[in-house]
């Protein structure tokens, strides 16, 4: 495949993802989304909008010497290392040319799916701060999967068809011990 690494880990994130949906592990998607979102957002950031994040010493930080205007509105936060709430600022003020600092008010297909993984947050954290079982009521792992999906495949220029890869996979395995 010609993508860049980081592009091949966000690829291989959603397809861990997927599977661990099938088996029904929603402890574990949900502790794997919010990175995967956070990932995306990332990369999507650089390759729409171009050396928006750099990373440093491990973290990811905005270039704040090529965009000043989205460094003022962070104020202190933009010399701080990113997460899904910088992200989501910096892609709202790209994507609704506003110098607001509005979580998600654009309404790209991108925008909108990471808009769905920040509301889940909260589950996500009450799950991972205290051990407690997923309320069915406040999380539905196919809309999360959903969510991922659309993601991952705004932010790639790959063919859909790697959705299936484990199945197809599987496939394979069961025709040669077949």
């Amino acid at each position: 495949m010609d993508l860049s690494l980081e592009e091949k880990n966000l690829l291989n994130e959603y397809l861990v993802i997927q599977l661990q949906c099938k088996r029904q592990f929603s402890t574990e998607v949900l502790m794997r989304v919010s990175a995967l979102a956070e990932f995306a957002a990332k990369v999507y950031l650089n390759k729409k909008y171009g050396d928006v994040i750099k990373d440093r010493e491990g973290k990811s930080y905005l270039n704040i010497d090529k965009y000043p205007k989205i460094a003022a509105t962070q104020g202190e936060h933009a010399d701080k290392s990113q997460n899904l709430i910088g992200y989501s600022i910096i892609l709202s003020m790209f994507e609704s040319n506003s110098d607001s600092a509005e979580h998600l008010s654009s309404d790209s297909v991108f925008t909108e799916h990471l808009k769905n993984i920040v509301k889940n947050k909260k589950v996500r954290n009450m799950v991972s701060h205290t051990l407690n079982e997923v309320p069915a009521d406040k999380f539905n792992l196919n809309e999360v999967l959903n969510d991922c999906f659309n993601l991952v495949f705004e932010t790639l220029d790959i063919s859909k068809t790697w959705n299936d890869y484990y199945d197809n996979q599987n496939n394979l395995l069961r025709k040669l011990l077949s």
